[in-house]
């Protein structure tokens, strides 16, 4: 049971009466706000958590099963910064494990909506990606994904002159080759870059890519030539933005390469944030 408090002792200031003062103009108003924001929320009912507490991969509808990582890519249509966030799912909980400040393309991130882009036009596609495999000059970081160490002689063909190689890694040009090195990236020319660099699945070709008998891998349903490719996540380079793909400090890329693991299907959400809510 409580125990009743003693009466406190009158001072000689306690037999002056109080005189009464009005409330301000001020207290009023906020007194009728108060009363209006309680007539609001009852009429409303009990209020749901908000999304800002729901950790971003909880809201993504489409991610497959089984997946336990995400990094997700928050950034915005006119500007060459973005944030990117690293999660695993432990239980039915998504942990943040990493926070890095990324840059994209140097014209922010596409507004042709999800899964579209034009090749060239300096934009970072929007949407979900499964995250491919890794490739660098030198031997392995540490990944568990698979790894490709590439030298002087591979590229990334992107010519639409030649569809069956489009989006393909070649690991050289061959003398009959039909797609020009002037519509392909040189991965050596890039390797302050591309150490590591990991692709990100966005645009491939349809059916998996074989090595023909004249030593280009080409693909009998390829990837749509008007959409560009050679999107990866890669180290930050000299210029801060890139031509479409994601980058980050080369401390943080380290991090990633080792972070991923192909057994909890790694996927990458680009976007707004109400865009990769939306997912």
């Amino acid at each position: 049971m409580p125990v009743a408090s003693r009466p406190a002792r009158r001072s000689a200031g306690d037999d002056v009466p109080v005189t009464a003062t009005r409330p301000s103009v001020r207290a009023l108003l906020a007194g009728i706000a108060s009363v209006c924001a309680l007539a609001v929320a009852m009429l409303l009912g009990p209020a749901s958590p908000s999304d800002a507490a729901v950790p971003l991969p909880a809201s993504i509808d489409r991610l497959p099963a089984g997946v336990s990582q995400v990094i997700t890519v928050e950034g915005g249509y006119t500007s060459t910064y973005a944030t990117l966030r690293a999660w695993g799912r432990h239980g039915d909980t998504w942990i943040l494990r990493r926070t890095v400040k990324a840059r994209v393309g140097w014209n922010g991130l596409s507004s042709l909506g999800i899964g579209k882009r034009r090749q060239g036009d300096g934009t970072t596609p929007t949407g979900l990606y499964a995250m491919g495999y890794g490739f660098g000059p030198s031997t392995n970081p540490g990944t568990r994904m698979t790894w490709v160490r590439y030298d002087s002689n591979d590229w990334w063909a992107l010519d639409p002159r030649d569809p069956k190689t489009y989006n393909i890694r070649q690991s050289r040009r061959t003398a009959n080759a039909v797609w020009r090195t002037s519509w392909a990236e040189s991965l050596w020319a890039m390797r302050s870059q591309y150490r590591p660099a990991f692709l990100i699945k966005f645009n491939l070709p349809r059916a998996t890519p074989y090595m023909r008998a004249d030593g280009q891998r080409v693909t009998t349903r390829p990837a749509d030539t008007s959409l560009g490719g050679a999107i990866f996540l890669h180290v930050n380079g000299d210029k801060g933005f890139t031509a479409g793909c994601v980058s980050v400090p080369q401390a943080d890329m380290t991090w990633l390469a080792r972070w991923m693991d192909p057994a909890r299907r790694p996927q990458i959400a680009i976007g707004t944030t109400a865009l990769i809510r939306s997912l």
